[in-house]
């Protein structure tokens, strides 16, 4: 190789090497200060659409121990429902909304097992059981998904490390594109109970109800699913997470969740229906299902996998029925100025 070639080669690797630690540099710049998993909290930049509810909300109960002492726990369809709502039904209670997006038995049990080995009292639960966890393999790839290293058993190291690197650049801009909306698309407030709202569809639902619901649901119904294949580990999940509470004392108010026709129709056949319940029921005891009960009423539902406050606040009367609700009025997002 002659000494031009060498220096040319020298010279191409070196800038090679520049380029990287650039590009690098500026992921990791991205990732901490843009923050599309709200790991970091640096900037005040309002939460997007992909923060990480497992971390953030252990986060927080840890941080604030004797705040809480009663949870509700689950999927994303336990969010709408309101901690001042259910502290209205369940009087000296504290909630905090520990629910999170594709949350099951095995998610509540890890995050309940870490608070109570945080030294933080926990007297009852409250868990909508979906249908979902009993069907599909759970697959947890996504960032936002990840626990917090308190329930992994990883390095905080090791867990904020993932993050800097992170290839996130398309949930990065939709954040920024969050951020400069007056009225945030959903609203998720991690030191305000934990709950979220979907305040676009609350405004649009506000705006013209009718136009909302023939635009969300289809005309025509999916056709309904034959037999399936249960999900084992779910029901051992379950299993696991009943015994655990019952060895700890907790109270757990547990239900079958309200599903629309839409997503009834796709996940059970007549057959597997009767045998979803039936083994449910083998593991919890009789509780209340709700699965079909509201399944055609589109005004109760955001989309086919999501209810509204609204129905959340019908099933908390359903469960604690026995206390006057008159004097409680729900309110959402959408009601509030745009200033809020």
């Amino acid at each position: 190789m002659t000494t031009i070639n060498q220096s040319n080669w020298r010279n191409t690797t070196i800038m090679t090497v520049i380029l990287v630690i650039i590009a690098f540099t500026m992921v990791a710049l991205t990732n901490i200060l843009v923050d599309p998993y709200s790991i970091f909290h640096i900037t005040d930049l309002r939460n997007g659409y992909t923060p990480n509810d497992r971390f953030n909300k252990v986060e927080h109960v840890i941080t604030h121990k004797t705040q809480y002492d009663s949870f509700i726990i689950g999927s994303s369809r336990m969010g709408v429902f309101s901690t001042a709502a259910v502290e209205h039904y369940r009087p000296g209670h504290h909630y905090y909304n520990l629910s999170v997006f594709g949350g099951d038995a095995d998610d509540a049990l890890q995050m309940l097992q870490v608070l109570d080995s945080q030294g933080i009292t926990i007297r009852e639960v409250l868990m909508g059981i979906d249908v979902f966890p009993f069907i599909h393999v759970k697959q947890m790839v996504d960032p936002s998904y990840r626990h917090h290293p308190y329930v992994t058993g990883e390095s905080i190291f090791s867990f904020y490390s993932q993050y800097v690197f992170a290839p996130s650049l398309y949930h990065s801009l939709l954040k920024l594109h969050h951020n400069q909306k007056a009225i945030p698309d959903i609203l998720v407030d991690y030191n305000a109970g934990g709950s979220f709202e979907l305040v676009a569809f609350d405004r649009r639902i506000k705006s013209n109800h009718t136009k909302f619901i023939n635009d969300k649901f289809n005309k025509t119904l999916p056709p309904r699913r034959g037999d399936i294949t249960w999900y084992e580990p779910a029901f051992t999940a379950l299993q696991s997470l009943i015994m655990w509470m019952n060895a700890k004392g907790i109270k757990p108010h547990l239900f079958i969740h309200p599903h629309h026709e839409q997503e009834a129709l796709r996940s059970l056949s007549p057959k597997s229906y009767e045998e979803f319940i039936h083994r449910i029921f083998a593991v919890t005891g009789e509780i209340p299902n709700m699965l079909t009960t509201w399944q055609s009423r589109h005004e109760y539902f955001y989309d086919s996998s999501h209810y509204r406050p609204l129905l959340a606040d019908i099933i908390l009367k359903e469960l604690f029925g026995n206390i006057n609700s008159s004097n409680y009025t729900l309110t959402t997002h959408a009601d509030r100025p745009a200033d809020s």
